[in-house]
C-alpha cells in the first residue's frame, strides 16, 4: 500500500498538475488503487491509521496546503474543510463490515467461512450467541487470531455496536 502511494506521488510530483486536479485524481485515482484489497488486511488498527501518513505529508503540499498542517486536518473530508486524505483505518473497518454482511449467511465460499468462523469464535468464547457484544479488552487472549478477531478489535476500538442475530 504504501509502494503504491509513493509511486504515485512521486509521478505526481514530476507531473507540474494544478492543486485541484491533485486532490480529484488523489479520490479517484490514488485511493482506489491503494485501497483495493482493504477489506482483507489483516493489520491491527494503529498499525493502519500510521501506514500512509509519511506519503499524506508528501502529497498534502503538493495540493496547496501547507506541509506542517495537522493530522486531524490532513484527514478531514473537504466537505468539513479538511484536505481529505482518507484514514485508512476506518476505511478498513467500513470495508471489513460491508464485506461481513454482503456476503454473511450466503451460500458462498465466503459466506460459509464467515458463518463457520463465527461458530469457532463463538464457541471459544464460551460466553454467549452473539461474542461480538462481549467486551474486547477482557476477552480477547480467549480468542484464536482471525479476521473476526480484528474485526471485532476495531469494533471495539470504535465503539460500533452490532444489533443484528448473526
Amino acid at each position: 500500500m504504501q509502494n503504491k502511494a509513493q509511486e504515485w506521488i512521486d509521478r505526481a510530483k514530476e507531473g507540474n498538475m494544478m492543486q485541484r486536479d491533485i486532490w480529484f485524481l488523489t479520490k479517484h485515482q490514488l485511493w482506489p488503487k491503494v485501497s483495493y484489497g482493504l477489506c482483507s488486511n489483516p493489520a491491527k488498527f494503529a498499525d493502519l491509521e500510521t501506514a500512509l501518513q509519511k506519503q499524506y505529508f508528501q502529497l498534502v503540499p503538493l495540493g496547496g496546503i501547507i506541509w506542517s498542517a495537522q493530522v486531524s486536518l490532513r484527514q478531514l473530508d473537504i466537505g468539513f474543510f479538511g484536505a481529505g486524505c482518507p484514514r485508512v483505518g476506518v476505511e478498513c473497518i467500513i470495508a471489513q463490515v460491508n464485506k461481513l454482511m454482503m456476503h454473511y449467511s450466503c451460500p458462498s465460499n465466503i459466506g460459509q467461512k464467515l458463518a463457520m468462523s463465527l461458530g469457532f469464535l463463538t464457541l471459544e468464547l464460551g460466553l454467549s450467541l452473539q461474542p461480538r457484544q462481549e467486551s474486547f479488552v477482557r476477552y480477547l487472549s480467549w480468542v484464536t487470531h482471525c479476521w473476526l478477531k480484528l474485526l471485532w478489535e476495531k469494533c471495539h476500538l470504535l465503539k460500533i455496536t452490532f444489533l443484528s442475530t448473526m
